[in-house]
C-alpha cells in the first residue's frame, strides 16, 4: 500500500530537546529577533530560548562616546530621526527580554539613556537567580528601578553600581538580604546614604573583598570601621575624595584587614594630590608605602 508523504517542517522537531537546546545556540540575536517575528510557533520557540538564557549584556556606546563629545542633533533632522528609531528598537529588544528572561545569572548595563525604571525593574523582578550585576550610569533610572537588586536576588556575589541612585532603603534591604558579596561598587552616588546604614550593612559582609565607595556622601571614616570588623578578606578599596577619613581610619584597616593591597584614595595624576587629605599625616602615607600598599 502506497503512502503519501507529508512533508515535514522545523516545528516537527520536539521544540524543547532539539529546537530550544541544539538550535537556539547557534542564532545571533538578531536572528531570534527577527525568528520571532515569523509565526506564532516561531515567537513560542524564541520566548522558550530566552527563556534560558543566563547572560545579558548591554553597552550603549554611541552614548559613552558624546557624553565625552557632546553633540546636538537638530530636532527632525535624518540623523535625530535615526537615533530615535535605533532607541525605540533597543526598547522593544530590552523589554521583551525582560519579560521572558527568567534564569539570568549574569547581567550588564552600562550607559543606557533610554533606561527606564518599569523596564528595569521589571526584568530584575523575573531574574531572582542573579549573581554578578553590573548596573552602571543609566541616567533615567532612580532608586525605584533597582530596589528589586536588595529584595529580590539573594544570589547576588558581585554587584556593581557606578554612579547610580542607591538610598537608605536599598542598604537596609540588602543587608537582610544576607548576600555573600565578594564585591560592592557605590562609586559617585549622587544621593546621600546613612551611615548608620551602611554601617549595618558592612558588618554582615564577610565574604567582601573589594569595596568602592568613592566620593559617597555620608562619614566614610565611620564606615571603614565597620568593614574592618566584618571583611578580613578585604584587598581592595577604593575610597577616592573620601576626605574625612583620617590615621585612625586608615590605620585601622591597615592592620585589621590583612589582606589589603590597595587602597585608592586619588583618581587624577596630580602631583600634590595627598594634600587633600589633611586628616592623614605623613607617617601614614609612609607606612603604607613601606607595606606595598598601592594608593593610586
Amino acid at each position: 500500500m502506497d503512502y503519501e508523504e507529508i512533508p515535514l517542517n522545523l516545528f516537527d522537531l520536539p521544540m524543547e530537546d532539539i529546537l530550544v537546546t541544539h538550535v537556539g545556540k547557534y542564532l545571533s540575536e538578531r536572528d531570534l529577533f527577527t525568528l520571532r517575528c515569523c509565526s506564532h510557533a516561531c515567537k513560542k520557540l524564541v520566548d522558550l530560548i530566552f527563556a534560558r538564557e543566563t547572560g545579558m549584556f548591554y553597552e550603549d556606546s554611541d552614548y559613552l562616546k558624546n557624553r565625552e563629545n557632546p553633540k546636538k542633533l537638530i530636532p527632525g533632522s535624518k540623523e535625530a530621526e535615526l537615533l530615535n528609531k535605533k532607541i525605540n528598537c533597543k526598547i522593544l529588544h530590552f523589554r521583551v527580554q525582560a519579560q521572558t528572561f527568567r534564569l539570568l545569572r549574569q547581567l550588564s548595563l552600562e550607559y543606557l539613556s533610554w533606561l527606564t525604571d518599569d523596564l528595569l525593574s521589571e526584568l530584575l523582578w523575573n531574574n531572582p537567580l542573579l549573581e554578578d550585576v553590573e548596573i552602571v550610569s543609566c541616567d533615567q533610572v532612580t532608586e525605584k528601578g533597582i530596589f528589586p537588586l536588595a529584595v529580590n536576588c539573594k544570589y547576588l556575589k558581585m554587584l556593581d553600581l557606578y554612579e547610580m541612585p542607591v538610598n537608605d532603603c536599598f542598604i537596609k534591604a540588602l543587608a537582610e538580604q544576607e548576600n555573600q558579596l565578594s564585591l560592592i561598587n557605590l562609586n559617585f552616588n549622587p544621593i546621600s546614604v546613612s551611615e548608620q546604614y551602611l554601617n549595618a550593612f558592612f558588618e554582615k559582609q564577610p565574604s567582601l573583598t573589594m569595596i568602592f565607595i568613592a566620593d559617597i556622601k555620608t562619614n566614610v571614616r565611620s564606615v571603614l570601621f565597620s568593614i574592618v570588623k566584618s571583611c578580613k578578606n578585604l584587598t581592595f578599596l577604593n575610597i577616592t575624595d573620601c576626605f574625612d577619613v583620617d590615621d585612625e581610619a586608615v590605620l585601622s584597616i591597615v592592620n585589621g584587614c590583612p589582606k589589603i593591597e590597595c587602597i585608592i584614595f586619588n583618581k587624577y595624576d596630580e602631583p600634590n594630590w595627598k594634600q587633600s587629605f589633611p586628616l592623614i599625616s605623613q607617617n601614614t602615607w609612609d607606612l603604607l608605602e613601606c607595606k606595598n600598599i598601592d594608593t593610586r
